[in-house]
């Protein structure tokens, strides 16, 4: 069985006697915004707090609340709830805790992979989009530190 990962270049051990098939998941055949994206590493933003269950290994993020302006006005006749507890499934939770600011995307998706095989393909597209989603409700920041940058501090 031929290991399909985007951002694998190299050939397989066996190649002389093992034919590739051609696959989209080259990282040369990703669109430029998601082509970028596999180097970035997600850091969990340090004012999310989260609670790991030890039984079943899912995460629940628990984090501040934002009001728009019609949830301030009411919630002065209301006690609004003030932070949000958002329960993640199995894939969710395992990206989460990846998401340490050392593991970049492309890790980060090799190791789902591993983990869930079919249930998470197509797991490029899966994997960028929860991170998206993420970064995009302020949950995680992407950088694009390297080891380097790292060893320097």
């Amino acid at each position: 069985m031929v290991k399909r990962m985007p951002w694998e270049d190299a050939p397989p051990e066996d190649a002389d006697t093992l034919q590739r098939p051609p696959t989209p998941m080259s990282v040369n055949d990703l669109p430029d915004d998601v082509r970028h994206m596999v180097t970035l590493r997600p850091r969990r933003n340090p004012m999310v707090e989260w609670e790991l269950d030890e039984e079943t290994g899912l995460v629940t993020l628990v984090y501040p609340k934002t009001f728009t302006n019609f949830e301030q006005a009411l919630g002065i006749l209301v006690r609004p709830v003030t932070e949000l507890r958002r329960p993640l499934d199995g894939p969710g939770s395992f990206i989460w805790q990846l998401c340490d600011g050392t593991n970049d995307i492309a890790i980060i998706c090799t190791a789902v992979d591993e983990a869930y095989k079919e249930e998470m393909e197509p797991v490029l597209k899966r994997v960028v989009g929860f991170i998206q989603l993420l970064a995009q409700r302020g949950l995680i920041d992407l950088t694009r530190e390297t080891h380097e940058d790292q060893a320097e501090d």
